[in-house]
């Protein structure tokens, strides 16, 4: 997700005042639910800090960045067993470096990012369209901004009722592959219970989830530090681990994501075997913090939900 795909282009929103909890409510199945041609809208946001390589330094440097985007979903059919195919397009991507705007190019970030997704009611990805290759390398495996798109159907549902204090593991596309396997694991939260506002239009109680995932960094690197092939001659390691937490809160009746965060965190460190070449350090430390966040995107003159300060 993760970090150096986020470095590129990452997001999500947050919301408002904490309220009073309420007492846990009966089990339930949930699923994602679509409304055929019927599109909605997404803003992720992230704050980036820490140090990493960038480009041609040599060591790592000093990060403070920010990355807002609005992604258009637009599902394109819906069959009678709930498996959506769904259009993911970017409507907005803007860029800060140290308070600096940046320029963005729009149509290579539409390139990277729009994705059609075939999705299981529950969540999981069934099938993804293939993209263009990216316009610059992303060494670590299991780290891919184009898959971004899964921020917005954030959690995987067991196919089974879920009450308060239910844990379960899924497979996510967020992060992670066979050669570096990812672990995601989600809990269902207390809810809070619907205050002001909220009240008066309804009573749903948001359902609240914690999503916890890690994922470990182990590759052997070539002179050119690419992975290592047969044969090649081993010249750098490269360890560390990508962990992530956050929570999110699905309504329950309509079968969507209202609100969420995530923190992520990367420490991965290069070491070179043997002499390093001239100028060049003998390890390189990456520190990178990444804090998403994710809400919808209301139209002006709609009524707009209350703001929280967690989901």
């Amino acid at each position: 997700m993760v970090l150096y795909g986020l470095c590129a282009l990452v997001a999500l929103s947050s919301l408002g005042a904490v309220s009073a909890t309420h007492p846990p409510v009966e089990a339930q199945t949930i699923t994602y639910q679509w409304a055929i041609g019927q599109p909605s809208r997404y803003q992720i946001k992230a704050d980036l800090s820490g140090s990493l390589p960038i480009m041609n330094n040599v060591g790592p440097i000093d990060l403070e960045a920010s990355i807002e985007m609005v992604y258009k979903v637009t599902p394109r059919s819906v069959d009678g067993d709930g498996i959506a195919a769904v259009d993911f397009r970017v409507e907005k991507a803007e860029a800060e470096l140290a308070k600096i705007p940046l320029p963005v190019p729009f149509e290579d970030a539409q390139k990277v990012l729009n994705r059609s997704v075939v999705f299981h009611k529950t969540g999981a990805v069934k099938s993804v369209a293939e993209a263009p290759p990216l316009p610059f390398g992303v060494s670590i495996p299991g780290v891919d901004p184009q898959r971004l798109y899964t921020l917005i159907c954030p959690i995987v549902f067991p196919d089974r009722p879920i009450k308060q204090g239910d844990t379960w593991d899924y497979k996510s596309e967020l992060l992670g592959t066979e050669e570096a396997p990812a672990r995601f694991t989600a809990t269902v939260l207390e809810s809070d219970k619907p205050s002001g506002q909220a009240r008066a239009r309804t009573a749903e109680m948001p359902l609240r989830v914690r999503e916890e995932f890690s994922m470990d960094v182990d590759q052997k690197l070539n002179a050119d530090k690419k992975p290592l092939a047969e044969g090649e001659t081993l010249r750098k390691t490269r360890v560390g681990r990508i962990t992530g937490s956050g929570v999110m809160a699905f309504s329950a009746q309509r079968g969507k994501l209202l609100r969420g965060y995530l923190t992520i965190l990367a420490k991965i460190t290069e070491r070179y075997v043997g002499e390093p070449p001239p100028d060049e350090p003998a390890e390189t430390v990456t520190n990178v913090k990444a804090v998403v966040h994710i809400s919808p995107v209301v139209r002006k003159g709609a009524d707009a939900p209350p703001r929280r300060n967690r989901p």
